[in-house]
């Protein structure tokens, strides 16, 4: 069995209730066909660990304008709250985006992490939920540095079937999956641990 570690967070200001359990039952259904699981920190029914932080979160710098909170600025909150790690961080929050049901933040993208080099984490859109339910998986798939085959610098794959697929899945159209290749991919993680 492998376990994908993952410290769940919530800013002071999100319904994290009514997306949190539908994402890990999806993902842990999924994970199943590969002798995986999630263990989240604190463990379900417990809350996340809260944030004490309010408003939309930027997951791109923007060119101009006020001072905005950024991605890094909850991670860092996060680390705060929570200086011992338990995983790979998801931060349920509020987007300034509001389409977006979920994105992952790589260490390279230092402006919006303002230059700290944080592992790669999630952010969870929690006024969104998404309809297939599989976002909190499809995040930590590019956490795991996920390479996808739809063209250079891309991590999303073409196959209409797949979990990892760049469009939001349509209702009444076959649930996208998880692949070997995903799994693969998790496995080599940072978050991942054998038992």
């Amino acid at each position: 069995m492998v376990f994908l570690d993952v410290a769940v967070f919530a800013t002071a200001d999100v319904d994290w209730q009514r997306s949190l359990d539908p994402y890990v039952f999806h993902a842990n259904y999924q994970l199943a066909s590969f002798d995986m699981k999630l263990n989240l920190y604190p463990a379900r029914p417990n809350d996340p660990t809260m944030i004490p932080l309010l408003g939309a979160v930027y997951d791109r710098v923007p060119d101009a304008g006020p001072v905005v909170l950024l991605a890094g600025d909850v991670r860092a909150a996060a680390h705060v709250v929570l200086p011992q790690g338990h995983g790979i961080p998801a931060i349920f929050c509020k987007f300034n985006r509001s389409g977006d049901a979920g994105v992952t933040i790589y260490t390279e993208d230092t402006g919006v992490n303002r230059s700290v080099q944080w592992l790669n984490y999630v952010l969870i859109n929690a006024d969104v939920l998404n309809a297939s339910h599989a976002v909190l998986l499809h995040e930590l798939i590019h956490a795991a540095n996920y390479v996808g085959n739809t063209g250079y610098g891309n991590r999303h794959d073409s196959d209409p079937n797949s979990i990892m697929r760049e469009s939001e899945w349509i209702p009444g159209l076959p649930l996208p999956l998880m692949f070997e290749r995903h799994a693969e991919a998790l496995r080599q993680s940072y978050f991942a641990r054998a038992t």
